[in-house]
């Protein structure tokens, strides 16, 4: 008390002191401050700091009169600080002259205010990673070989932060995994995932970075419904690709797992804004994230090179997307043990991974969501005009970076050819395609150049210009117009997707005495190519101007050194699937005729460029002798002249920065390649009327003829050989530099020789194949082979019933024979069937040939006992006696569980086995077929149960394979596209499939016993799921239809809406339930369908459905009520919440005096007492079912008392049903110094205010009104 009380004393004082101030102004009164100084001295008193809301405990401080502490600011991930106050409430913040008003010990409460990160861009963060001890589960080699890497340690600090994008706010982790897996490895040097257990699920790697040929790898987390200050827990999986020379096991040994611990420490705050993409972007660079997809819109088989980030530069309100790419070396790593230094020489060996691009033009897949299908995309997608596109190679950093001419529009997709190296163009020969590539710009970062590590490639460069032709779409459609032969004559069958530059002494040098330059080559789209839109130029091939410039190459002081230039290069056939990496010396020149009148502007033009003003170009002549030039002797040559001798143009110009651009331009005497032929199978002769070479040798149409073997020289190259190993130890033939066109009534249709082939199979028309030969400067020459075919045999093998059981076409070996033919059936073997089965012959047709019985030779068999122990019998069969073998599988029917039989048939070397199995099932069922439905439709997954091959006992036999193949005209299609036309998934139980389009396909399982093969199958004619379908309605002959039948078949499109028949179309007036796919069927039944019919292919899976009618009887409802009974028949009415709606208050109602209706009960209401509308979906039932009972109560009355003391408001009596409450409460109107507080029952002596609306009335009630007098009593 007596503290208290100094308290007031001290107080009272400082309020008189401030009124003295203010009131007299006088500088010798004393402040607040002073009084309490004086009063309380150097009395020390504690400030506490709640934990509540902290991430760590604060210490106590001190404070005094004299002396007030800085109070500490915290800090929590997710938070600002909003201040220090005196109560958990937040009503009084903290002041250091409230302390002193205070003077006493305190706690001090924190106040956060959540961070909302409304604005999306980038937010800086702090944090910490660790890993959990615990979690270590080490690799049984990881110490052996140099322990483990530690992910926190290869965290990026600077570019790891918190993304808000969109409605998602997204944790960035960038990563460097140091020492990357080569491509196609079992284990990721580091794998990341996020911890299942100890983070939300709402927390998941949203996205990813992960380009194989970029060790800096990006995860994004999604953290939008996680509070920041708690840690993310990320799986780590880390194997040790650094040390050299380990074996598979060693290296899969090193395989460590742990867990890190990621907590942000600190929201540092909002950094960078994303760029406003509406307005046009300020002068600059910015980073955009850019994607690949296929041309057919799914991932990308080049995702794993695809560096993600790239870079948008915008100038004077026009822009150009820059998109890097690092060459993959992995697989170099992976082939050599390590990777030389320094670093170029790995460039040039064949595993090395680049991914050129070429030509670019503008499409727009934003309407597409998954697969497209089309057989000329560019039209699908509306594809504009091609673009200016140009491809740099970096020495600084060995990289590609691609970049695009956006011209004034930065938000636009784009459709680019491009190719792969590596293992895809070794294993596979994989040639070009087209991808597309499309950009977030949603999420554009404005960069400093600084953060740029791009640098536009300038300075001296030797310059030249090439020209180029592509085709977006199928080369069929090419041959179908007959565009391929003087395409490929003019422009040849190949085309360089060049890698990089180097130059050499000779093609052999060692990779460290090779030099590699920067270049850029830049894709120029023609005019007339350009003059309409690539989705309009179906059937018309594209041509390019391609102008390439060496950075740093010197031409003339290479040349004198013995230096020469080469090109590495993805070349691909143009019109073809398949390519080959290749490296070549390469020079500028032209041969010509002697006497030739040349100009220099033209040759300048033709192989330079076509866009210098030739005025201010420089040059002069040197002679040329073979190969060499002889740059001592300069030689004049005037703008015009006559061709007399061999000679080297040196061109030089300059640009505006002052750059020079050289080209040394060869011209050379004119000559015929001189060329070997050798083919052991052909004598060629030529032939000016063919203009190619023929032989005398007939080819048989189908049968594979070798192609001959061709080594020519011609101007600048010595020896080139089509033969050779071009990818691995098997020889083959040049796959770039070799056509074939069938020519078919004079449309020459082109096809390629593939990948590791060195012959080809004979057409039944006549065939041209074109080796390309090609000289130091690019031209080209064809020698052409033509072959003559006769028609090809074909062979079938019937059964005695007529039944074919395999056929085709006669095959021949490499000696003109006839191969012999090896074909089966599998039999599923019953009782019912087997006489049938066993009982057949068969024979063997060949072409015209009349049939030729074939023999039973052999036989064999697997013979099972009821503990699966097996029994294998093998002999052959003489006399073909059939009779005793039928009999002797009959018997094992009757000894043995299962048991499988083969029966060989024999023609001379041509074999027919017939294998049968019995006793088994199939998953369960006894049948072999796996589809079960009338029809089958595109488009739509259907699932399937894996076939499982069980004994009658329950021993499984044999695991079994699931097979879909796609078939035209009654074959089987073996084209590459086949595979695209469904789609089938294993999973643990089924399998699910989906055919992609119609068409005929055949669905079967296969499975080997012993080494027999099986396999069971059904063909199928796909539907398309937009075709017609049939529904028969069928009504009874009591409710015909309006022209008096029972029956009425219509047709619908899957395409548009399909609504079923109604009363409209009878002759009655009874209601129509709805329809069945059964008859006698009710409205319970759950096919039941009205009106319109959704999802038609998953509820019939039939393209022809009968419907019978249901017709609607109605039902009944009796409600009985006091001396009354009331009888409604209810019939359908369409609801989602029941068949029937029951509304209870269309019944009449008779109540006893004093009493009121409380409800119905009984029948379908059960138990309960229910009002309102009553929803049914039964439709029969008994009387006593459908029969309610009416529930009465008491009306009571309530009476309020209200003293006239303290209210003059007066409150008429209220009626209630007997248990319920007021429909709400009661109030009234206090008079002047009493307020109304509440009600409460007459009797209570507990005077409880009670809640007129919730309280129940049992009996007449009186209520006595309470309020509350100025001092708060209560009074009533």
């Amino acid at each position: 008390m007596k503290k208290f009380l100094s308290k007031v004393v001290i107080f009272i004082l400082c309020a008189a002191s401030f009124v003295a101030l203010s009131a007299c102004g006088k500088t010798d009164v004393k402040t607040p401050q002073d009084v309490i100084k004086e009063a309380y001295g150097d009395t020390e008193y504690k400030i506490s700091f709640s934990s509540e809301g902290l991430d760590e405990p604060l210490e106590d401080l001190t404070y005094t009169a004299k002396s007030i502490p800085v109070l500490p600011s915290p800090q929590k991930v997710g938070y600002v600080f909003g201040g220090w106050f005196f109560d958990k409430e937040y009503h009084t913040q903290y002041q250091d002259n409230l302390l002193l008003m205070t003077m006493s010990d305190v706690t001090l409460y924190a106040k956060w205010l959540k961070e909302d990160m409304t604005v999306s861009g980038t937010y800086d963060i702090d944090f910490e990673a660790e890993i959990l001890e615990d979690t270590i589960k080490k690799g049984q080699t990881a110490d052996e070989f140099g322990g483990y890497k530690k992910f926190p340690e290869n965290i990026s600090v600077e570019n790891t932060y918190i993304e808000k994008s969109d409605n998602d706010l997204l944790l960035k982790i960038e990563y460097d995994c140091i020492d990357p897996e080569p491509y196609g490895a079992l284990a990721d040097s580091y794998k990341v995932t996020v911890n299942a257990t100890k983070n939300p699920s709402s927390v998941y790697i949203k996205e990813s970075v992960n380009s194989l040929s970029d060790t800096v790898k990006t995860i994004y987390i999604r953290i939008t419904d996680m509070d920041l200050s708690n840690p993310v827990y990320l799986d780590i999986e880390t194997t040790n690709w650094k040390a050299e020379g380990l074996s598979d096991e060693e290296r899969y040994g090193t395989t460590t797992t742990y867990t890190v611990e990621f907590r942000i420490t600190r929201l540092i705050g909002f950094k960078t804004p994303y760029v406003d993409t509406s307005v046009p972007l300020e002068d600059g660079y910015y980073l955009v994230r850019s994607y690949n997809k296929t041309i057919e819109n799914k991932s990308s088989m080049g995702d794993g090179f695809n560096s993600v980030f790239s870079y948008l530069k915008a100038e004077n309100g026009k822009y150009k997307l820059i998109k890097p790419f690092t060459p993959y070396a992995g697989l170099v790593k992976f082939t050599l043990g390590k990777l030389e230094e320094p670093y170029y020489q790995n460039l040039f060996y064949r595993m090395m991974s680049f991914m050129p691009n070429q030509y670019c033009f503008e499409l727009d897949t934003t309407g597409f969501n998954g697969e497209v299908e089309s057989s000329y995309y560019p039209e699908t997608y509306k594809a504009k005009k091609y673009v200016d596109y140009s491809v740099e190679f970096h020495t600084d950093d060995y990289k590609v970076y691609s970049v695009i001419d956006l011209g004034t529009n930065f938000k636009r997709e784009f459709g680019i050819m491009y190719s792969v190296s590596g293992f895809m163009e070794v294993a596979g020969g994989m040639g070009s395609g087209v991808q597309i590539l499309y950009m977030d710009y949603d999420h554009i970062i404005k960069l400093s150049d600084k953060n740029v590590d791009y640098k536009e490639l300038s300075g001296d460069s030797y310059s030249f210009e090439t020209s180029g032709s592509f085709y977006p779409g199928n080369y069929s459609d090419l041959n179908d117009k007959n565009l391929t032969y003087d395409e490929t004559l003019k422009n040849g069958l190949s085309t360089r997707m060049i890698n990089f530059w180097y130059s050499a002494s000779d093609a052999n040098a060692p990779y460290a005495a090779r030099k590699v330059y920067n270049s850029k080559i830049t894709f120029r789209p023609t005019d007339e190519t350009n003059s309409e839109n690539v989705s309009e130029a179906r059937y018309e091939i594209a041509h390019f101007d391609i102008q390439t410039n060496i950075y740093g190459y010197d031409a003339e002081e290479g040349r004198k050194n013995g230096e020469e230039l080469y090109y590495d290069s993805m070349s691909v056939q143009t019109f073809g699937n398949n390519g080959m990496r290749e490296s070549s010396k390469f020079r500028l020149g032209k041969t010509v005729n002697q006497g030739d009148v040349l100009r220099l502007e033209d040759i300048y033009r033709e192989k330079v460029s076509k866009d210098t003003d030739f005025s201010t170009v420089r040059y002069k002549g040197f002679a040329l002798s073979g190969d060499k030039i002889d740059f001592s002797k300069e030689i004049t040559v005037n703008k015009a002249f006559t061709f007399s001798s061999d000679c080297a143009i040196v061109f030089v110009s300059t640009d505006d920065a002052g750059n020079k651009q050289t080209a040394i331009v060869e011209i050379v005497k004119k000559c015929n390649p001189d060329y070997r032929i050798t083919d052991e199978n052909h004598d060629w002769k030529w032939s000016e009327d063919d203009n190619a070479y023929v032989s005398d040798t007939i080819d048989k149409e189908g049968t594979e003829v070798e192609l001959p073997t061709l080594t020519y020289s011609w101007t600048g190259v010595k020896n080139v050989r089509f033969r050779n190993n071009w990818y691995d130890d098997e020889s083959c033939i040049n796959p770039l530099h070799v056509g074939i066109f069938t020519n078919m009534n004079g449309v020459y249709s082109l096809t390629y020789i593939g990948h590791q082939k060195k012959d080809f199979t004979a057409s039944a028309y006549e065939t041209y194949v074109c080796y390309e030969l090609v000289n130091i400067y690019g031209e080209t020459d064809f020698v052409r082979f033509k072959y003559v075919t006769s028609q090809k045999e074909t062979y079938r093998i019937e059964s005695d019933n007529g039944e074919i059981m395999d056929e085709g076409d006669v095959k021949y070996d490499e000696y003109g024979k006839i191969k012999d033919v090896k074909a089966s059936e599998s039999v599923y073997l019953t009782k019912d069937n087997c006489d049938e089965k066993l009982s057949r012959s068969f024979s063997m047709i060949i072409g015209g040939d009349a049939p030729s019985r074939m023999s039973l030779t052999g036989f064999s068999a697997f013979l099972a006992d009821k503990n699966n122990r097996g029994t294998t019998i093998s002999r052959d069969i003489a006399n073909d006696d059939i009779d005793s073998v039928i009999k002797e599988i009959k018997g094992y029917m009757e000894n043995y569980s299962w048991f499988t039989v083969s029966l060989e048939f024999s023609y001379f070397g041509n074999k027919f086995n017939s294998n049968y199995i019995y006793g088994v099932g199939f998953s369960g069922e006894k049948t072999t077929d796996m589809l079960k439905y009338n029809s089958y439709f595109a488009n739509t997954l259907y699932t399937m149960s894996i076939p499982r091959l069980y004994s009658d006992n329950g021993s499984e036999i044999a695991k079994s394979y699931v097979s879909v193949k796609h078939r035209i005209g009654g074959k089987t299609d073996n084209s590459f596209y086949a595979s695209r036309t469904y789609t089938l998934n294993k999973g643990e139980y089924e399998y699910s499939l989906k055919f992609n389009e119609a068409g005929e396909f055949y669905v079967g399982f296969g499975f080997a016993i012993n080494g027999t093969s099986y396999s069971f199958g059904q063909v199928v004619n796909v539907l398309s799921d937009n075709c017609d379908v049939t529904i028969t309605f069928v009504t009874d002959k009591d409710h015909p239809f309006s022209d008096g039948l029972l029956e009425r078949t219509v047709t619908y499109n899957l395409s548009n809406n399909i609504n079923a028949l109604n009363e409209k179309e009878f002759a009655g007036n009874d209601i129509l339930f709805g329809w069945t796919q059964y008859v006698g069927r009710n409205a319970t039944s759950k096919d039941v369908v009205k009106n319109g019919i959704s999802d038609f292919i998953g509820k019939y899976n039939s393209q022809n459905v009968t419907l019978y009618a249901i017709w609607d009887g109605g039902i009944s409802v009796t409600a009985k009520s006091e001396g009354n009974d009331d009888r409604i028949k209810h019939y359908f009415r369409d609801s989602s919440s029941g068949y029937y709606i029951i509304d209870l208050s269309v019944y009449k109602v008779y109540a006893p005096a004093g009493m009121v209706l409380a409800g119905w009960t009984g029948g379908f209401l059960g138990d309960a007492v229910k009002n309102g509308k009553i929803y049914l979906n039964e439709v029969s039932g008994d009387s006593d079912y459908f029969t309610i009972n009416a529930v009465y109560k008491k009306m009571l009355t309530v009476k309020y008392s209200i003293n006239a003391a303290y209210s003059a408001s007066v409150i008429r009596n209220d009626s209630v049903i007997e248990g319920n409450g007021l429909e709400s409460n009661r109030t009234v109107v206090a008079k002047t110094g009493y307020a109304f507080k509440g009600w409460f029952v007459q009797g209570d002596e507990s005077r409880t205010i009670i809640d007129l609306s919730t309280y129940k009335f049992t009996k007449d009630t009186v209520l006595v009104a309470v309020f509350t007098d100025g001092e708060g009593n209560e009074v009533w």
